[in-house]
């Protein structure tokens, strides 16, 4: 925040009229952070060990060097009881995740880069068998103390794990050389 002091003066073409000043505060807004996520679908195979959701995202924040929370939440087809999302406690930010929600909540005041380096670390899982396949889609949003982000998605595409020895089966029915269909 500062003062500035504005000083007008007119001139009708012959003479200049009195200085008019006025003081101006100009206050500092708060704008908030922002976070990129990858634009392509997280791709999870049934099976699979926690997968990172995002090392390629990014945060940012114009006006403030740390971040005081993070929230991480799966905000379409969300299953109870398969959906987990994962953190590990790292440069004083702790997590906590909501297994009724899908909302991973992180707390603690960090640098941008110390969130950006935590949120890179948050891990997806499922080890239902068989899980349920249609996509799901991750939502992020991260916190200043005094303004929060919009939020960043990404897809994350479900796949069932591939049976072991098995591939595509496909029946093709065998023809007779009279062209008659045979078992």
């Amino acid at each position: 925040t500062a003062n500035r002091t504005v000083s007008v003066v007119a001139n009708d073409g012959t003479a200049n009229s009195n200085t008019a000043t006025r003081t101006i505060t100009v206050a500092a807004v708060n704008n908030p952070p922002i976070v990129t996520m990858t634009a392509w679908a997280l791709a999870f195979t049934e099976g699979n060990s926690a997968t990172a959701i995002d090392t390629g995202l990014s945060v940012t924040d114009a006006d403030s060097a740390n971040l005081a929370s993070a929230t991480v939440s799966i905000t379409g087809n969300f299953v109870t009881g398969e959906d987990v999302l994962g953190f590990a406690t790292q440069n004083g930010i702790t997590g906590s995740f909501d297994a009724v929600t899908g909302m991973l909540t992180l707390t603690g005041t960090a640098t941008v880069a110390q969130y950006q380096a935590a949120l890179r670390s948050v891990t997806y899982s499922n080890a239902t068998d068989p899980p349920a396949t249609h996509a799901r889609t991750i939502s992020l949003r991260v916190s200043d103390g005094a303004a929060t982000s919009g939020a960043a998605t990404r897809a994350c595409n479900r796949a069932p794990a591939a049976i072991p020895g098995m591939s595509r089966l496909t029946w093709w029915p065998r023809l007779s050389s009279s062209g008659t269909r045979t078992a």
